[in-house]
């Protein structure tokens, strides 16, 4: 029965002989700084780095200008509002002053308010 604490650390197998980050299982193929193979893994390295960063900056500037479109409509948007606004204003005194006519009419007995006019019908 093996003990497992993590993939990395000390672990003790059934026989009781001990593994650990020394083991073979873990080591590393130590290569020369001058190898071909050497050579390879660091061009396929800084290949796989430059990407990376190139796909980073991209994400970056692909949320950049999400924001600043955001921004905009978000200016755009506020702009709507306050128009809307001043047209409820509008709205709302060209309301009060007709309401306020016709009652100034029913109070002064005029005659031609459109709520005093009767239809007959005819024969």
């Amino acid at each position: 029965m093996e003990k497992h604490l993590s993939k990395r650390q000390f672990t003790t197998s059934e026989d009781g002989s001990s593994m650990d980050d020394n083991s073979p299982k873990y080591k590393r193929k130590k290569l020369k700084k001058g190898s071909d193979e050497y050579v390879m893994k660091r061009v396929r390295n800084n290949t796989a780095v430059k990407k990376c960063r190139e796909k980073s900056q991209q994400k970056a500037n692909e949320t950049m200008d999400q924001v600043d479109k955001l921004r905009k409509e978000n200016e755009a948007l506020k702009q709507k509002v306050t128009n809307l606004s001043k047209e409820i204003g509008v709205m709302k005194n060209l309301l009060l002053a007709h309401a306020g006519s016709v009652s100034q009419n029913e109070f002064s007995g005029n005659t031609a308010s459109t709520s005093r006019i009767k239809i007959e019908p005819t024969d």
